[in-house]
């Protein structure tokens, strides 16, 4: 029975990768999924993608029968360090991954691809960006009527959900607390095909892959992404850069597919907690607080749009829910109380009597 490397997982028969080894030691194996997996990771960073394509054009200009001799025929290229355009800290990363393995320990190791062609299939899944346009979304006549101000993030955002753009169609809300950002999701939620989750409460990376390819929004919507992993929220490089590509393990095949995905994200400050290359995928607007007055005004508007409360109320809930919590969810989730048949008084002094 063959052991996969990096899952520690048995391995059918076909799907197996022979790691490229020095001839002295035992043979090892990975399953193909996984380090197709790896290769996906490692490949949201484009210097280590460039990297990876270097390393496959060295490798089929200088094939030779020399190595087949030292590696028992697991490999029919190698190389030094000094030979490729690696740093000492890129190779260790490409080892770890299980990407790059060596053949020949020695003071100066040999190194080789641990499996040349499906890097190069990977690859090549990357080289067309997305070429043919998504289904047009329904947007509501009213979309974003409930929001006070930000008339210029409004234009930008409907902008993009009209336009087919690779690179215009993510957005990452910063902000603190009581900002607005959740009233602009909560408001794209109307949208057919949209999927809200929460960061805090969400899903993991395996749950996000698993969401994005079965139930296919139109839009995801991630609330408090700030509070996911950062693992898992990395998961996200791959279906918010231009190429809107996510790895997929079918029947035993394994690619790269393209999705069809616009993705609005809120976090609350600092935009530091975010990586570099997270952030380069996507469009940042930060947000300034709401004063009292704009936080009335929008918990009116969108109680008796989206609630069909009477104005006074609306009116009042907005001015009693600034003064305890100032969460637009709080005031929605009163005012569905309230129309519930509770009062008002009593959600109220429930709400102080059990918020820490």
């Amino acid at each position: 029975m063959k052991i996969c490397l990096i899952c520690s997982e048995p391995i059918p028969e076909g799907e197996e990768i022979t790691v490229p080894r020095y001839r002295r030691e035992p043979p090892s194996f990975i399953h193909k999924s996984c380090l197709w997996m790896k290769l996906a990771h490692v490949c949201q960073n484009r210097e280590y993608e460039a990297k990876l394509r270097y390393l496959v054009e060295y490798e089929e200009r200088n094939k030779s029968d020399s190595p087949r001799e030292f590696s028992e025929g697991t490999a029919d290229a190698a190389w030094e360090l000094s030979d490729v355009k690696l740093a000492p800290h890129e190779l260790k990363k490409l080892k770890d991954e299980h990407l790059v393995s060596v053949i020949l320990p020695a003071r100066r190791p040999y190194y080789c691809l641990t499996s040349r062609e499906l890097t190069k299939k990977f690859l090549e899944t990357l080289e067309k960006p997305i070429t043919t346009p998504g289904e047009k979304l329904k947007i509501p006549d009213d979309l974003f009527e409930t929001i006070i101000g930000y008339d210029d993030i409004k234009q930008l955002f409907l902008a993009s959900l009209k336009a087919d753009m690779p690179m215009f169609r993510h957005f990452l809300l910063i902000g603190p607390p009581h900002s607005g950002k959740t009233t602009f999701l909560l408001e794209l939620e109307r949208i057919p095909g949209a999927f809200m989750v929460g960061g805090e409460s969400g899903p993991t990376r395996v749950g996000l892959r698993e969401l994005i390819l079965s139930v296919r929004p139109k839009l995801l919507l991630i609330d408090e992404i700030d509070k996911m992993d950062k693992v898992d929220r990395e998961f996200l490089l791959g279906p918010a850069d231009e190429y809107a590509r996510t790895s997929v393990v079918k029947h035993g095949e394994i690619r790269s597919e393209r999705l069809n995905l616009r993705i609005f994200a809120a976090a609350n400050p600092p935009k530091s907690r975010f990586s570099p290359q997270f952030l380069d995928r996507f469009w940042v607007i930060e947000f300034p607080p709401y004063s009292r007055d704009e936080f009335v005004e929008i918990v009116r508007n969108l109680l008796m749009r989206r609630r069909g409360l009477e104005e006074s109320l609306a009116v009042r809930i907005g001015e009693e829910i600034w003064n305890v919590t100032q969460s637009i969810r709080d005031a929605l989730r009163v005012a569905e109380a309230v129309k519930a048949g509770l009062s008002l008084e009593h959600c109220l002094n429930v709400m102080r009597k059990y918020r820490r």
